[in-house]
């Protein structure tokens, strides 16, 4: 039996009060932070990184040092800076002036940032950037350039880092790919434009023949190939091993815009703007041939309605996802009719069921060499359960989506936090608190049509809601003489509004001149109970209320872009416009 006095965290009841209060506001040069990334490990950590084969008690005390100068730094990211700020104590900022590529991103793009280390270096923090479709390397404890890659076609999305063997780490794309790097290998290798060289000695060329070409291909890296000695892939660490390919059998056919490694199985799991989740094997067989995907253990669109904007790993098999405001016809049937709906992104949380297929629990020191999915894998898989989905706070267009990011602690439960861009507050919540999927409405509409103010006591409603309820739209005449009926031709003659079921949501959109959406605001009906409910969470204003207003105006022009948990829980930081770091701290 549990003990009533014995301590519960704050986190374990959505009833307590957040403990978190404003510690400090940092104010840096007049740019937009948008790229944000905590210091990752803490003291305990060297014991599960490299699964622990370089735990040793002399490397112990040697990380402790590492972890106690760096607990408290974070990683922000403008169009032009890199900054490495401490947030803690006094140590002055370390910043890196990124050289211009001349490339320029649109608003839903943003700097990407992220750290990382390197198993013969594992003292030497390593952060990774990105801007436009250049990747650059930065070393921090040396407070200088490490390197840079340039293989992908399209603006970078996310990078990801492998909890447990940080040399690895991958970067989504615009270019539909999403491209796997490896630390310890050095970025350039030779690929030789012919089989043999001028003296008649055949050279190594890592690239597959393509026929009818009798030499290896030079396609380069949007085919997944070595480039031409002439226009290498980068300089310094980091080198290409795999290619998480787009379009062909079951790949990504829009951007791709995160991902997240499997924390302790080979997987590797990314979304898209094709509104499709995939989970993808991780096998580099060669360091110097491109290890080519295309045909996922898991893909499946039925999720998310909209653009799927983030997946993380909440356990072995259970995911969490975040999608944008979905845009729906209202009369998806009637090619005249372009009006449309807006529907309020989901967070989902859901289980992978195929996980012990593909990896049974003999798996333990078995190679993924096999391993081959079947078509119902990596075409609309239904090995899915979902588990709970909550909508986020209705938007007037599908372009505004929030950023989200998720703490994950062996001694903490997890955190989510979510912030709109340009917004005075974000929220934060336990997912464990996440109410059960409720189950779906019997799925034959005739049964579930109601008046927009709802059906009355009985199950009916008056003489008017039962005439509509009855009516169902037009048939086409296919020429055969068919009896009349009259259920069908009740309606005829009349001419009927077509409206989604439910009438909790307000923006709509119609055409109007140059068939550009207009938004209007009237009910739209649709099944009951099918909306998901509201994300019920902490919100956590900019400025507590009990603060005095002596900066007024310039303090309203700043707000929140970014913001992600930190220092064992302990800790939030968020970054916004005008160069602005606020640092809240939880002290009990």
């Amino acid at each position: 039996m549990n003990n009533p006095a014995e301590y519960q965290p704050w986190y374990s009841d959505p009833a307590n009060a957040h403990p978190y209060t404003l510690h400090r506001t940092i104010k840096s040069k007049p740019q937009d932070f948008r790229g944000l990334s905590p210091f990752p490990w803490d003291k305990d950590s060297l014991s599960t990184l490299w699964k622990g084969s370089f735990y040793s008690d002399d490397n112990q005390r040697d990380w402790l040092r590492y972890v106690s100068a760096y607990w408290d730094a974070v990683a922000v990211g403008s169009n032009e800076y890199l900054h490495i700020v401490f947030t803690q104590s006094a140590r002055p900022p370390i910043t890196f002036k990124i050289i211009s590529a001349n490339q320029t991103l649109i608003d839903a793009d943003k700097p990407c940032v992220s750290w990382t280390m390197k198993m013969s270096i594992p003292f030497e923090p390593l952060v990774l950037y990105s801007y436009g479709s250049i990747l650059h390397i930065f070393n921090v404890a040396k407070k200088g350039f490490e390197g840079y890659q340039r293989a992908h076609g399209g603006a970078i999305t996310s990078i990801a880092v492998h909890p447990a063997t940080p040399d690895y780490f991958a970067t989504t794309s615009r270019d539909h790919t999403t491209r796997i790097y490896d630390l310890r290998l050095p970025a350039v290798l030779p690929v030789h434009p012919h089989t043999r060289n001028a003296r008649g000695r055949k050279e190594y060329n890592p690239n597959p023949h393509w026929p009818p070409g009798k030499n290896p291909s030079l396609a380069g890296a949007a085919h997944g190939l070595r480039l031409h000695p002439n226009e290498i892939e980068g300089f310094g660490p980091g080198r290409c091993v795999a290619v998480l390919m787009g379009g062909r059998s079951g790949g990504h056919n829009a951007a791709v815009l995160h991902a997240a490694f499997h924390p302790s199985f080979p997987l590797i799991a990314t979304c898209g703007m094709d509104r499709a989740v995939k989970i993808w094997p991780f096998r580099p067989d060669d360091p110097e041939r491109i290890k080519r995907e295309d045909k996922p253990f898991f893909s499946s669109s039925k999720i998310h309605k909209a653009r799927v904007l983030s997946v993380n790993w909440l356990s072995s098999d259970v995911l969490i996802t975040h999608s944008a405001t979905a845009m729906n016809r209202i009369t998806p049937k009637d090619p005249e009719n372009k009006a449309i709906y807006l529907e309020a992104g989901e967070l989902t949380i859901w289980t992978w069921l195929s996980l012990d297929r593909f990896f049974p629990p003999e798996f333990e020191g078995r190679g993924l060499d096999t391993a081959r999915p079947i078509s119902s894998d990596y075409q609309e898989s239904s090995s899915f359960k979902l588990i709970s989905t909550h909508a986020f706070p209705p938007q007037h267009n599908h372009i505004i989506a929030p950023t989200l990011g998720v703490f994950h602690s062996p001694t903490h439960d997890p955190l989510i936090t979510f912030v709109y861009p340009n917004a005075p507050h974000f929220t934060m919540l336990n997912p464990v608190h996440m109410k059960p999927r409720q189950v779906p409405d019997f799925p034959y509409p005739e049964l579930n049509r109601y008046p927009a103010d709802g059906p009355t006591e009985g199950g009916g409603g008056d003489g008017e809601g039962e005439e509509e309820r009855d009516q169902e739209p037009e048939e086409e005449d296919d020429g055969d003489d068919a009896p009349p009926n009259p259920r069908l031709d009740k309606g005829k003659g009349k001419e009927k509004e077509t409206v989604p079921w439910n009438s909790d949501y307000s923006a709509k959109f119609v055409p109007h001149d140059g068939d550009k959406p207009e938004v209007i605001s009237e009910p739209i009906r649709r099944r009951v109970g099918a909306t998901p409910p509201p994300i019920e969470g902490w919100r956590v204003e900019l400025r507590e209320d009990n603060s005095n207003q002596q900066a007024g105006s310039e303090s309203e022009r700043r707000r929140l872009m970014n913001v992600a948990v930190t220092g064992g829980g302990r800790m939030i930081v968020g970054v916004g416009t005008q160069g602005s770091i606020w640092v809240w701290r939880c002290d009990n």
